[in-house]
């Protein structure tokens, strides 16, 4: 069965059983569908697990979208 036929559920726990980030982005990275599901819960476990270390990449760098998407979460 491809990947991408799993229902949005097990998509989404499939991401929150990675060990780590960079897997986890990559695993969002995929395509724009899976980015689409998966980049949300993504800056959501940023902020829970690394206290929002995506908010200071975003300000050191001056990605706006980066820096609001981690504020929002």
């Amino acid at each position: 069965m491809p990947l991408l036929d799993l229902p949005c559920e097990l998509l989404c726990l499939v991401l929150e059983n990675l060990l780590l980030q960079r897997d986890m982005n990559a695993l969002a990275r995929t395509n724009r569908f899976l980015y689409d599901l998966l980049n949300i819960h993504l800056y959501r476990y940023n902020v829970q697990h690394s206290g929002g270390f995506a908010l200071l990449w975003a300000a050191e760098r001056g990605q706006l979208g980066t820096a609001r998407m981690s504020l929002e979460k």
